[in-house]
């Protein structure tokens, strides 16, 4: 055992003493310059990531600049209401029908070179079954009618479609203005 602990001892001896003369051993002229280039290409290496790292970010940040200082285009809410309606249920219903549709185009049209602003504010609308003439004959009639209101008048304007039978394949339209449009409608 005494030889083992000595043998352990020498041997620590002797490391000691290779790292005290490693340590203070001077370093030659050659082997500096090695150890100098190695360092400079390390951190040239290093220069070159940070720089490339740098530059990204900057792409970024100019990025969320311009998104930042760019107008917010905001989408529509909904479908787009023309002018001469009241709400979207309203266009919608009037819309249906192309006489209707032109009816109103063409009053607001009128109106606006008077400067007045029309718009149509409710629509109601009944349909119901005309039976036959027992003198007659026939099929009946079957008849869809529309009230228009607008901002313009209490009256209301009616869209009438008849068609014959209960479920007709053809219709006739017609269209009566209430009496404060009549004028302007037939002109």
């Amino acid at each position: 055992m005494k030889k083992l602990a000595l043998a352990v001892l020498v041997g620590i001896f002797c490391l000691g003493a290779t790292g005290a003369f490693a340590q203070a051993k001077k370093e030659t002229a050659q082997e500096k310059i090695l150890r100098l280039e190695v360092e400079n290409r390390v951190l040239n290496e290093r220069v070159t990531a940070l720089t490339q790292e740098i530059a990204s970010l900057q792409s970024q940040l100019a990025a969320a600049k311009a998104q930042a200082h760019k107008p917010v285009l905001k989408a529509p809410r909904g479908p787009f209401i023309k002018p001469y309606y009241v709400n979207i249920h309203v266009q919608q219903k009037c819309e249906k029908f192309q006489k209707c549709a032109q009816w109103a185009a063409e009053t607001y049209e009128r109106f606006l070179k008077t400067n007045r602003i029309f718009k149509i504010t409710n629509i109601k609308e009944e349909t119901y079954f005309k039976e036959p003439s027992r003198l007659w004959g026939g099929s009946g009639t079957t008849v869809y009618k529309m009230y228009i209101y607008t901002n313009l008048t209490r009256d209301f304007c009616e869209y009438i479609r008849t068609g014959k039978g209960k479920n007709p394949t053809m219709w006739e339209d017609d269209f009566v203005p209430a009496v404060s449009y009549r004028y302007h409608y037939h002109q």
